[in-house]
């Protein structure tokens, strides 16, 4: 979309930079929460394994079902909403 408004403009170089940096914007913010996930789950392995073994496991499933059921729950919010929101100002046809 940003290459199409920039070549209609007269700017193709200007949008393939732009699109570039969305890009790496993007790759960064990915290879962080990546990066942040397997730190936090070595930690929380750390963390349990002081405990009893059967306290482990318990951990970390009952961590896997609370992960499960936010990401359920928001899926159903956003299924549930979505026929509330206002058209797009765009989309209501000619002036």
């Amino acid at each position: 979309m940003l290459l199409g408004v920039s070549a209609m403009l007269g700017q193709w170089w200007l949008g393939v930079g732009e699109v570039l940096a969305m890009s790496v914007g993007t790759a960064l913010t990915t290879s962080c929460l990546a990066a942040l996930t397997v730190l936090m789950r070595e930690r929380m392995q750390r963390i349990a394994g002081r405990s009893t073994p059967g306290w482990q496991s318990l951990l970390t499933h009952g961590l896997a079902l609370c992960g499960g059921l936010l990401i359920m729950a928001l899926g159903l919010a956003l299924i549930a909403l979505a026929g509330t929101a206002a058209p797009p100002p765009m989309m209501h046809g000619p002036l």
